[in-house]
């Protein structure tokens, strides 16, 4: 907080600092969700080389405060402006949730350099990110764990990386959600004492925590209490008689007890010779940049995760020895039944395909959705992260369906066109692959994801039209099979099939199908199956781009 605001908040006689040039302004700011007030209006001043600590029991609306300033939750009220300071600091705000926003699979010295690429100015070259890493982990103490994989760190390690991937991007401003949350005594003082360093490079830092013991160690404490309501804006030793306590551990008795509405600090009018603009953020790369580094970052993760690849590729030849084995051997070829046996190679052939593509998607977007949501918020395009995704599943959808289809016509030999089948089957795999990214994007949890997944399966069977024949469908139903996967995957396969011309009148009064519904060209079904894929990608990207409320 700047002094001017402290002033209007220390009792009759405390004394002041000099005056610290403002970074951040907060007007008014009030967050409200479910019509519940979480956060009374506010008015904060953060300056230059200052560390705020935000203090209150559970439930206060500390995290919600933070989120508002920093910019991942919608404000209800309010304005937040971000200042030139001196003029040295190039970056933003950061904000380091409670949660470690990480990946496991990567070393920290690589998380770092990822996440300086994609907070970078444009132009920035890779020497200097580099140089700039090197010179936050040795900031942070953290030279020896360059090379160590983030799962093999300590939680005190994990936070010190979490506060490094936002220090890479130069911000001004440092927000932090419970640093201490879960560290011993000794973790926690250290800290406080590497925050309270970070402050000497003209930033300004502010920080939620539970922990009484490191107080002495911030300019500023703001106290807050139930509902939101700022009880206390002012220097560590003005928070006791104010409180009306002995001590600062009986402090969150206090702020736990009701008290009336308001007592937020006046903001004091900004100092002559800074800007007002509205809060702004540090350029980020161009989105080709962008795509480039996450396709880098999926792709490394992806691939060290050994165990999970292992089950998305393994269960394919599983489920393509499963469906071969349960048809009498050759029969496709057969010249009576070879044709019936041939649509329902089809249908199972799609069915699969379909299965492959969701379940590879369904959860990757929505496992790191903390993590989207931050990098939203630095400049990050929700297209960016769609389509990295996207590109990464692509090999990996397609050696599944290929497996699978593969293990099926090497058991199950079919007439003819067994290349464009095999093509088929990948394309219907990246249409259904699309559709779990957008599933994915949507989803709040992983487990909301999995549970909807026969949401957008089971549709895919009704509509093929194998068990009803679209012809026999009600007129919009009728329509709406343009739309479904499973309609453009069966007509295409069985066409690879030969099923046009083998598909007698005997067995088409038997099954519903026309042969001209399996007639069209190769292309057709390809273009139905890649305009559906577009679709989805377009929904995940617009899902994704959404403002998070209150997750």
């Amino acid at each position: 907080m700047t002094d001017v605001t402290r002033a209007a908040a220390v009792p009759a006689g405390s004394s002041s600092a000099p005056l610290r040039a403002p970074l951040l302004i907060a007007r008014e700011v009030s967050v409200e969700a479910d019509d519940r007030t979480l956060v009374e209006p506010v008015s904060l001043a953060l300056g230059v080389g200052e560390l705020v600590a935000v203090i209150g029991p559970s439930g206060a609306g500390k995290t919600s405060l933070l989120r508002a300033l920093a910019g991942p939750e919608a404000r209800t009220r309010g304005s937040v402006q971000l200042l030139a300071g001196d003029g040295t600091a190039a970056g933003g705000i950061g904000f380091v949730p409670s949660d470690d926003l990480l990946h496991d699979e990567l070393s920290v010295f690589e998380e770092l350099l990822f996440a300086a690429r994609l907070r970078a100015e444009p132009g920035a070259r890779e020497a200097e990110l580099v140089a700039r890493v090197e010179g936050v982990v040795s900031d942070l103490d953290m030279l020896e764990f360059g090379e160590t994989r983030v799962a093999s760190l300590s939680k005190g390690q994990r936070r010190r990386t979490s506060c490094a991937v936002e220090l890479v991007g130069r911000p001004q401003v440092l927000l932090l959600d419970e640093p201490a949350a879960g560290l011993d005594p000794g973790l926690e003082r250290r800290l406080m004492v590497m925050l309270r360093e970070l402050t000497g490079d003209g930033r300004g830092v502010l920080v939620a925590t539970h922990s009484t013991a490191s107080l002495h160690l911030c300019d500023t404490i703001v106290a807050m209490g139930p509902g939101g309501t700022v009880r206390y804006i002012g220097p560590p030793e003005g928070v006791t008689g104010a409180l009306g306590v002995r001590d600062l551990e009986e402090a969150y008795a206090a702020l736990s007890a009701p008290a009336g509405r308001g007592g937020h600090a006046q903001l004091p009018a900004v100092p002559a010779g800074h800007g007002s603009g509205d809060r702004v953020r540090g350029a980020a790369p161009g989105g080709g940049a962008q795509l480039g580094t996450l396709v880098s970052r999926a792709a490394i993760c992806q691939l060290r995760d050994r165990r999970s690849l292992a089950i998305l590729i393994g269960q394919a030849p599983v489920i393509g020895l499963a469906m071969a084995v349960v048809l009498p051997r050759g029969v496709v070829e057969d010249q009576t039944l070879g044709p019936f046996y041939g649509m329902l190679l089809s249908f199972m052939l799609l069915t699969a395909s379909i299965w492959l593509g969701v379940i590879a998607a369904c959860r990757t977007v929505v496992s790191e959705r903390a993590i989207i949501d931050r990098e939203l918020a630095v400049g990050v395009r929700a297209e960016a992260y769609v389509f990295a995704k996207a590109l990464t599943l692509m090999p990996v959808v397609a050696a599944q369906t290929l497996l699978m289809a593969i293990v099926v016509l090497i058991l199950q030999p079919v007439p003819e066109g067994a290349p464009l089948i095999l093509g088929l089957c990948v394309v219907t795999g990246w249409s259904a692959a699309a559709m779990g990214l957008w599933l994915s994007a949507w989803a709040r949890t992983p487990d909301q994801a999995t549970t909807s997944v026969p949401l957008l399966l089971i549709p895919q069977l009704l509509f093929a039209g194998a068990l009803i024949p679209v012809d026999k469908m009600i007129p919009p139903l009728q329509v709406l099979t343009n739309a479904v996967t499973g309609r453009w995957a069966l007509g295409g396969i069985g066409g690879a099939m030969g099923l046009d011309e083998r598909l007698g009148s005997n067995l088409g009064s038997v099954t519903g199908l026309e042969a001209s519904f399996f007639a069209a060209q190769p292309t057709t079904p390809i273009i139905g199956l890649v305009a559906i894929a577009v679709v989805f990608l377009g929904l995940a990207v617009r899902s994704l781009g959404r403002v998070p409320q209150h997750r």
